[in-house]
């Protein structure tokens, strides 16, 4: 494991679990979501280590159906990839890991990450439940529309989801 990779990991799982618990026990309920740039001007290494992380990340948590329920997406120039917010069984988790390990990126340029947001927000109005929202957005910054990301990170705001954006990459500004 590079040296990058185990920091990328210790960051996100700190960021994650002080958001979360708020320092009360680790197997509180609450809804994660991972928004995830797979736009052309992120790395096929950075994007292969960034979903490797997250399967990482989320062994740490009780992801099950009483408690963490795990969603994510993938954007580009459009959210072309997603798992749905849920909790899957400890029986089902590896069938979860696998797809999330799956989960494909695009070549065609364009970053609309305020699309992305936009169908966290929907997903978590559809699938969630009434416990603790977090979303991580993990970018590189390059976001085609800033003034329309900034929009939808605030509504998600307003709705009660705490964001948390990690970049990857060449990092550039991030608006969440």
């Amino acid at each position: 494991m590079t040296m990058y990779k185990k920091i990328f990991i210790f960051h996100l799982m700190m960021i994650v679990q002080r958001v979360a618990v708020s320092g009360q026990d680790c197997n509180k309920p609450a809804d994660l979501y991972f928004v995830i740039d797979g736009s052309e001007s992120v790395s096929d290494t950075d994007f292969k280590t960034t979903k490797n992380v997250l399967v990482e990340v989320l062994r740490s948590f009780n992801v099950s159906k009483d408690n963490v329920h795990v969603g994510a997406n993938v954007f580009g120039r459009t959210v072309y990839d997603r798992i749905v917010l849920y909790g899957p069984s400890r029986s089902m988790y590896v069938l979860f890991e696998t797809r999330l390990r799956s989960l494909s990126r695009t070549s065609q340029p364009g970053t609309a990450t305020y699309l992305a947001i936009e169908e966290m927000r929907s997903d978590f109005r559809t699938y969630g439940r009434n416990v603790t929202k977090i979303a991580v957005v993990i970018t590189d910054g390059k976001s085609a529309d800033s003034t329309r990301t900034y929009e939808q990170a605030r509504l998600a705001r307003e709705a009660g989801v705490t964001m948390v954006a990690i970049g990857v990459g060449d990092v550039n500004e991030i608006f969440v």
